[in-house]
């Protein structure tokens, strides 16, 4: 070793004391930080290959091919010789569930009695019941928030109860990245919503999600997926009746008020915007509901330190995906080999990775591959309320999903870390490989809300996502023009196949990235805490 000659050439010349110091030092830093493997590109891209593949029908919660990619999974976890992480003993978490889907041709909306086009004009969510009928007037409510100690007063000055509650999408642009990422989540307008006794929420897209309509119809085909807990009927927002509204139908409800949507969002930004549109909607509907069960799959590795070893690092990597849906260019199949079997092969090889570390870390490990991800953050909610440790026991989560291993990496995002001392952290080990930390660039995609790690800080749990920045080592790779078109064209799409042109090296720079801040974690005495005055630190506590 370079380290052990070094040294002893330095105490055989006896020179200055000072070398032997820094000497020993560097023995040191290399034991306690030793790897006896690096990351392993091939066996990343291999379980990719076999998670993507036909024969797992796009991995859609509760189907038969999630059903074998979680055995799949669960066998990699047993083979790497991992003990099973469940309270119980089990590699399995189950998570139950509501699957509503509307009946073919027996769906229909209405705006004072003009039709409104499934498919076309609106996308209506099936909530979890066998018939609805239901018919009310629409309040407009600027974005839906109710929030006083943000001052958002979107419901001052009326009365939704027994009413329809039309909301904009997204959270005013005045409101930080991530904040505004969290008061722009779908499931809190729904709560604030149902609270005030509405009986349903319209959500308009704004002009910038109109793109992606057709992927919206293709997904909303396949229903949609309710937390149950034995036969008790769900109860949170989500099973509010909503609908997703195009343009066209936006414009069919703001017509008679003389608005349009443009004007509704530029006059968003600056004020609320409360009104009664004076138009009668009308919902009628007949729904199948199936209860379906998907299991969350969870491997451990014990910590080395008596104390420590009961407290643990939590990894996430979401297995789902979106299933069969209509053809596109042929193919029928939501591959998802980036979104997310990507995240899974890497935490995999993570887990393999930190087997080998020596000596091993003080807390424990525990690597939760999770269900119904793009289905409401479903089966990351079902862990983080019930985790096979206790909730105070758990240090930080760090969440790996959807991350574009297409070029070799200069700079990164930590969704989320800003609001903790495990910023501190990643921008340590980022800066250990060489690549940089930098504020989200697209906060307007709320990516912040829309990952696993989200469950987690809502149990007042540290958490990250490590996502794409905006640099690349290569010179030639304009990421921001990669970034978009990829979401424009591949993401959620049949497209997300293994005929991508991966960069594995990035794979590998990810994967060692996280290894990096989870052992870091892990070894450090003091465990991550929220920042002082934080805004998600102070909202919520590991309840």
């Amino acid at each position: 070793m370079k380290t052990d000659r070094l040294c002893s050439a330095t105490r055989l010349s006896r020179q200055l004391p000072a070398l032997l110091v820094a000497c020993a030092a560097l023995v040191l830093i290399g034991a306690t930080s030793h790897v006896t493997a690096h990351p392993d590109a091939a066996a990343i891209r291999a379980r990719m290959r076999f998670l993507a593949s036909d024969a797992l029908e796009g991995r859609d919660t509760g189907t038969r091919g999630y059903d074998t990619a979680a055995a799949y999974v669960a066998s990699q976890f047993e083979g790497l010789g991992l003990d099973p992480g469940g309270a119980d003993g089990s590699w399995y978490q189950p998570v139950h569930l509501l699957h509503t889907r509307l009946k073919a041709g027996q769906a229909s909306a209405s705006v004072n009695e003009r039709a409104l086009i499934q498919g076309r004009d609106l996308l209506m969510v099936p909530p979890p019941v066998a018939d609805l009928h239901i018919h009310g007037g629409i309040i407009l409510a600027g974005f839906g928030l109710d929030v006083a100690d943000v001052g958002l007063h979107d419901f001052d000055g009326v009365d939704v109860r027994g009413k329809f509650v039309a909301v904009l999408a997204g959270a005013p642009a005045s409101l930080p990245s991530e904040e505004r990422a969290y008061f722009s989540n779908l499931q809190g307008k729904m709560e604030t919503a149902r609270a005030k006794g509405a009986i349903g929420l319209l959500l308009l897209r704004t002009p910038p999600q109109e793109a992606a309509w057709e992927r919206y119809v293709r997904q909303n085909a396949v229903g949609a997926f309710y937390r149950v807990d034995g036969d008790r009927p769900p109860t949170d927002g989500q099973a509010l009746p909503m609908a997703f509204l195009n343009r066209s139908g936006s414009d069919a409800i703001l017509a008679a008020s003389g608005r349009s949507l443009n004007d509704v969002v530029e006059a968003a930004a600056t004020r609320p915007i409360v009104s009664d549109l004076g138009v009668e909607m009308a919902f009628d509907e007949s729904i199948d509901v199936e209860r379906v069960s998907s299991p969350n799959i969870l491997a451990r590795i014990a910590g080395a330190d008596a104390a420590l070893k009961n407290e643990v690092v939590v990894y996430t990597a979401h297995l789902d995906h979106l299933g069969m849906t209509a053809a596109e260019g042929g193919d029928s199949v939501n591959h998802g080999a980036i979104d997310n079997a990507s995240g899974v092969a890497e935490v995999i090889e993570i887990a393999r990775l930190w087997r080998d570390v020596r000596p091993r870390p003080a807390r424990s490990a525990l690597f939760a591959i999770v269900t119904g991800e793009e289905r409401g953050l479903l089966g990351s909610a079902v862990l983080a309320d019930d985790p096979p440790v206790p909730r105070s026991q758990i240090a930080a989560n760090i969440n790996l999903d959807n991350f574009l291993i297409l070029y070799p990496l200069r700079d990164v995002v930590a969704l989320g870390g800003d609001h903790s001392t495990l910023g501190r952290t990643v921008r340590a080990e980022a800066s250990r490989l060489g690549l940089e930390v930098i504020p989200d660039p697209r906060p307007e995609q709320s990516l912040f809300i829309r990952n696993d790690e989200f469950s987690f800080v809502l149990r007042g749990v540290p958490s990250v996502t490590i996502a794409n920045g905006v640099r690349s080592a290569d010179p030639s790779v304009d990421v921001p023009e990669l970034w978009t078109k990829w979401f424009a064209t591949i993401y959620h799409t049949p497209k997300d196949t293994m005929a991508q042109a991966f960069n594995w090296h990035a794979a590998e720079q990810y994967v060692s990235l996280n290894l990096g801040i989870g052992r870091r974690v892990a070894s450090e005495r003091a465990r991550p805490t929220w920042n002082p005055g934080d805004f998600f630190g102070q909202r919520f506590t590991r309840r």
